[in-house]
This record gives C-alpha cells, sequence and structure tokens, in this order.
C-alpha cells in the first residue's frame, strides 16, 4: 500500500513475472470511493483457453517476424532444455557457489565460438531463465534479452580484445562493488574463476589467491583474449579508461555475429542440453574467527584520486609499520612507521603522487601482518 495523496491508501499489485500468471482484482465500489475487495493470482497454463482472434494476431505477426528474419525465430525448436536454467545470482552476501546455469551457457557458447582464454558476460546482460522443454530461438532471445545492432538486429554483437591480468582484475572488482544491490555487474565466466570476501570493503573483495585462468594463477602482467558482448566491452573500456590503468587492445567487432546466434549455434550443436554448475564463481563460507584477531584494515574512498584514510587495528602495542608496494613489489611508500598501543587508528594519506594502477599495503606489528589492496585512479 501507498498513501494516496487525496486520503486513505492505495494497494499496489502484480501478478509475477515473465507472463507466467494473471492477476484478477476485486473492487468495492460506493459513495464515491473504491476499497480493495479480494485477488487472485491465475496461473497461465493449459487451463487457460486461448482466444481465436488474439492467436490469429499473433500468428500474423510471428509469420511476418519469421519473413523479415528469414529464420524460424518461433516455430522450430533448436534444442530440448533437460532441466531450467536460473538465470540470477542471489544471496550475493552470503557464502556458497553464484555462478549461473545462464551465464555458464552464455559464456561457454562465446568461449567456444572464438577460442578465448577467457569469455565474460554479466548478470545484468541476462534477463530471464530457459525453461525445461523444447526451446525456440525466440526463448532464447528473451533468455539473453538486451540489446540491439544495425546490421541484423538481432541483439549485441559478439566482441573479442585482449586485457591484461591487472585489467582483469578490476573489472571483477567493479562487478563486486555493487553486489549488495543485486548481481547487475556481478562477472558471469568461462574459462576463468574467482572467489570474493563479500564482507570486505568495494574494489577489495577479490580472492587473489582464487584468481584462475584455465587452472592457472592469474598473471598481473600477462594479456588474457576475451570474449564477451559488445555491452560488457564497453563497460570494461569505460572502467580502465577512468582508471587509467588498462586499455583493451586488439578491440573487434564481430559485425557478422550476434551473441544470440552464437548460443543458438551452441544450443543446436548440442541437441539436448542440461544446466552446467561449476562453482567458478564463489564467496567462501565464512569460516569461524579466531577470538582477538579480527583485526581491521582498509581505507576510505577506494578507489584513491589522491587523499585517503587508511583505518587499521593496532592488536597489540608496538611498532607497526605500514608500507605500499606496487604491482612488481617494490617499495613506493610508507603510510605508518610508529610506536602504537593497542586500539583502532586513521592515517591520511596522500596519493597524489601515484600512477594509476593497483597497489597491496601491508601492516606489519611484531610477528603480525595483513595485506591489503589499493587502487589508483586518475
Amino acid at each position: 500500500y501507498i498513501d494516496n495523496p487525496h486520503g486513505g491508501q492505495t494497494p499496489i499489485v502484480q501478478a509475477g513475472a515473465f507472463y507466467h500468471d494473471v492477476g484478477v482484482v476485486r473492487l468495492a465500489v460506493g459513495n464515491g470511493s473504491a476499497s480493495l475487495a479480494g485477488w487472485q493470482r491465475v496461473p497461465l497454463d493449459e487451463n487457460i483457453a486461448e482466444d481465436p482472434i488474439v492467436v490469429g494476431y499473433l500468428d500474423l505477426v510471428t509469420m511476418s517476424i519469421e519473413q523479415a528474419f528469414a529464420q524460424p525465430l518461433f516455430t522450430e525448436p533448436v534444442a530440448t532444455i533437460t532441466e531450467t536454467l536460473e538465470e540470477g545470482a542471489t544471496d550475493l552476501l552470503q557464502g556458497g557457489p553464484h555462478d549461473t546455469p545462464v551465464g555458464n551457457l552464455v559464456t561457454d557458447a562465446f568461449r567456444a565460438y572464438t577460442g578465448a582464454d577467457i569469455a565474460v558476460t554479466a548478470g545484468g546482460a541476462t534477463a530471464q531463465p530457459l525453461y525445461k522443454g523444447p526451446v525456440t530461438a525466440n526463448d532464447v532471445f528473451r533468455m539473453i534479452g538486451y540489446g540491439f545492432n544495425t546490421s541484423n538486429f538481432l541483439g549485441y554483437r559478439i566482441v573479442t580484445f585482449d586485457i591484461s591480468g591487472m585489467g582483469l582484475l578490476m573489472g571483477l572488482e567493479y562487478g563486486l562493488s555493487q553486489i549488495e544491490l543485486g548481481d547487475e555487474f556481478l562477472i558471469q565466466s568461462s574459462g576463468l574463476s574467482y572467489g570474493y570476501n563479500p564482507h570486505e570493503e568495494a574494489f577489495q573483495r577479490v580472492v587473489q589467491d582464487d584468481l584462475l585462468v584455465g587452472g592457472q594463477p592469474l598473471n598481473l602482467f600477462s594479456r588474457y583474449t576475451v570474449t564477451s558482448n559488445e555491452f560488457v566491452a564497453y563497460i570494461f573500456d569505460l572502467l580502465l579508461t577512468m582508471t587509467g590503468i588498462d586499455t583493451l587492445g586488439n578491440l573487434r567487432y564481430h559485425n557478422d555475429m550476434t551473441e544470440l546466434e552464437v548460443v543458438l549455434a551452441y544450443l543446436r550443436q548440442a541437441g539436448v542440453y542440461s544446466p552446467v554448475r561449476r562453482s567458478n564463481v564463489v564467496a567462501p563460507v565464512e569460516r569461524t574467527p579466531v577470538p582477538g584477531r579480527a583485526v581491521a584494515l582498509g581505507h576510505h574512498p577506494n578507489p584513491v584520486r589522491s587523499m585517503t584514510d587508511v583505518v587499521f587495528d593496532v592488536p597489540v602495542g608496538g611498532e607497526v609499520d605500514i608500507t605500499l608496494y606496487d604491482v612488481h613489489g617494490r617499495k613506493v611508500a610508507t603510510i605508518v612507521d610508529e610506536r602504537l598501543e593497542t586500539g583502532r587508528y586513521v592515517r591520511r594519506f596522500d596519493a597524489t603522487g601515484l600512477p594509476p594502477g593497483m597497489y597491496t599495503y601491508v601492516l606489519r606489528v611484531g610477528t603480525f601482518s595483513k595485506t591489503q589492496k589499493m587502487v589508483r585512479v586518475r
């Protein structure tokens, strides 16, 4: 209910998503007002008779679309799906796997088409599940759901490019920076697996020890070939340009091939397709903390343009050192070098003179140490 500016409250109703149901709302009207008398959710299944006039119009529309594209988009199955492929990644702040069957299908199809090291898409670049049973091209189009190109109008084009390990890490961090709101930017992938800690600050969430390409640890200085759709490539390019960390190399738009056509070809070749769940996007199940060892280390704002406040705990009094290193492991700055008592502290750090890129800083107190990432942007 929402407050009605003319008095009383107004109910807001909906009947679910993807045309699975219709809602029947009963209103009581009298004495110049209306109130909700009841409602019913009605499944749109075989028990609902089709209207022959509407069916006739839809048949004409279907025929005209198939003639325009010279493809049986609505009337010919391309594959059989053995189990519904779920599309959305949920509970992203909880431990466990967060790859999706739809994301795995799309990225596996991309990588099979181009042979790239990695294929990526984002949660916001897919729209709905792919349901169990025979599926048509239109069903797959609705699963992908977005995009347009002026060559054949069948969705976003396929794009290939190369990117450094550092740029790839930055893209993953950006995708994870929005997980409190949902999975719109969360990267789904093929050929790439990563873990993340949802309880860390944004841009500090990727667990680098769990970041693998082709089963091997990511090398920040190597370049990897990537396939995506043109929307995801645009976001990567914009992000890297804004931060100054990297640029996309060998950027190629496949003008004669869209993501829809790639996924359709992949499904046709399979004939019968079952959901793939490979747990390659994982938030580790939270471990029971050791008393007295939950030591804070972070900074704000992050990414950093100029000044940032480094917040840290000193678990035991003594000489405290926080040193900043570049990606080559070279010392570039000392943030803290003083004797401190047990407690929480804040020190302001001026990053103005640092080149854009990814850095690591290490807190050391006696035998204790803790590491954190810092991203410097233009």
